[in-house]
């Protein structure tokens, strides 16, 4: 996913344009006429200035900080950065000064630092929102969605229009495995902004996980209506048409992928596949090929674009997570663990991805040292607690379940899922108590409004249960069909 939460920078409009300068001028005047010339892009005549300015009064913070602004509006984040830093150190407490280093560390990819410079913006500023949807991203990239979640949720309200922070928050669900949510989140950002690419593509992507085959079509389509070029899109798409048969449209698409993003290892094999089923042997020995080299490249790492650092490993693993191709997701998270073995953002991957290959036992030994590490993240007590459900241990499910509620009292998905851990440990009325926490936060929980009339019907209460029932059809007739049976014929 590209980094396009990242609000752009600006200038401030404090100072008005200035005169043209004269052989005196004085540190004040430099910094006028820098700001000006840098909000007309005149980066080089703006550097000269600024940094006269900062010489004359070297422990200025406002001059350090336009040079900062300036210099990352030249994409020169080194140079950025360490002005911005000066700028800090020199006015500790402004809260604009902590929110642009925040976002010359998110452009730098230093992440645990922009989360430290954002969250402190924040603290300085409460009513930040931009501080706080950035705050979230940074987050998402430390792996601490379930942080993010609780940022993002209380950005909402500041900025209700802003459909990057309504995608962010569904991106975050998602990645905690609360995919229902994600997709009202989703939904949102692509009413406010129809061609959000980002949320476009991942609500296709959630849609073909879910076998949702029209509705992923639809994104995808329509996301290739605002960039043709968009090699993810392409890629799904292609895989797509090539499983139910539609071998020549799925090349179309697949070149389209490789011809955008030459390094889609996955579109390589596709297209062979696809040449090999159209009858064009040679081109489907030359994808193979090159689908070989790129697992070569992979492989050795070492010298490719420095991509052979932990971080960069781990990011290749989430990429390949979230395309569902776990077997090469384990392989990245892996090797990114050998590099920095205590990382828990990477442990949080290679956990969830184990998960999704159904290898429980090693899902377990990965979350569990993922959530020592990280104790405070509300998502990686929840994957832990998902792990030991599927391992038939309850009791160390329901104690993991209610960490994350304690962490994060509007994790929707631990509520239930805790409530289900108390139906297998026997405990009816702490699941009765779970359930309707999570009918509290999502009322149109279909599940757990099935769940909770179970409870209570075992527990003695039929009316509350048939209460449920009436309820539970107007979200999911066939559900409370299903549910009817189970209470007529008196069975849990």
């Amino acid at each position: 996913m590209r980094s396009t939460a990242v609000l752009p920078l600006v200038l401030a409009s404090g100072l008005a344009a200035a005169d043209p300068p004269a052989s005196d001028l004085d540190a004040r005047a430099h910094l006028a006429l820098g700001q000006s010339y840098s909000a007309q892009g005149r980066f080089p005549e703006a550097v000269e200035h600024l940094r006269k300015a900062v010489e004359m009064e070297p422990d200025a913070a406002q001059g350090h900080y336009l040079l900062g602004i300036t210099y990352s509006l030249m994409k020169d984040t080194p140079r950025a950065t360490a002005e911005l830093e000066r700028a800090t150190r020199l006015a500790p407490g402004d809260a604009g000064f902590r929110y642009y280093l925040g976002l010359a560390y998110l452009a730098a990819e230093r992440y645990p630092d922009a989360a430290r410079e954002l969250a402190e913006s924040v603290r300085l500023d409460p009513g930040r929102a931009d501080a706080r949807q950035n705050l979230g991203w940074a987050l998402m990239n430390l792996g601490k969605n379930g942080e993010a979640a609780r940022v993002l949720l209380a950005a909402l309200p500041r900025q209700p229009r802003n459909a990057s922070t309504w995608f962010l928050l569904g991106e975050s669900l998602r990645r905690l495995g609360d995919t229902e949510r994600a997709i009202g989140y989703f939904e949102k950002a692509i009413e406010l902004d129809p061609a959000h690419a980002d949320a476009l593509f991942s609500l296709g992507t959630v849609y073909a996980l879910r076998q949702e085959r029209d509705k992923a079509v639809s994104c995808f389509e329509r996301l290739l209506a605002g960039d043709p070029r968009h090699a993810g899109a392409h890629y799904q798409l292609g895989k797509m048409l090539l499983r139910e048969g539609k071998v020549s449209e799925a090349i179309g698409h697949l070149e389209k992928s490789v011809q955008a993003e030459p390094a889609l290892k996955g579109a390589h094999y596709q297209l062979a596949r696809a040449y090999r089923q159209s009858g064009q042997a040679d081109k489907a020995q030359r994808e193979a090929e090159i689908f070989r080299r790129l697992g070569s490249q992979e492989s050795g790492g070492e010298g490719q674009g420095g991509g052979d650092t932990a971080a960069a490993w781990s990011d290749r693993g989430w990429t390949y997570a979230r395309l569902g191709r776990y077997g090469k997701a384990v392989d990245a998270f892996r090797r990114a663990r050998e590099l920095r073995p205590d990382d828990a953002p990477t442990l949080r991957g290679l956990g969830a991805t184990y998960g999704n290959l159904e290898r429980w036992p090693e899902a377990v030994e990965a979350l569990e040292r993922a959530a020592a590490l990280s104790p405070t993240d509300a998502g990686a007590q929840y994957d832990l607690g998902r792990a030991y459900a599927k391992q038939q241990r309850p009791r160390e499910a329901a104690e993991a379940f209610e960490r994350a509620i304690r962490l994060q009292d509007g994790l929707t998905a631990a509520h239930f899922n805790l409530g289900l851990a108390r139906i297998d440990l026997g405990q009816r009325a702490e699941a009765v108590a779970a359930f309707r926490d999570t009918l509290r936060l999502d009322p149109d929980h279909a599940a757990a409004r099935f769940n909770l009339a179970l409870a209570l019907f075992a527990g003695g209460d039929a009316p509350g249960a048939r209460e449920q029932q009436k309820a539970l059809e107007a979200l999911d007739p066939n559900l409370a069909r299903q549910l009817a049976l189970r209470l007529d014929g008196g069975r849990r």
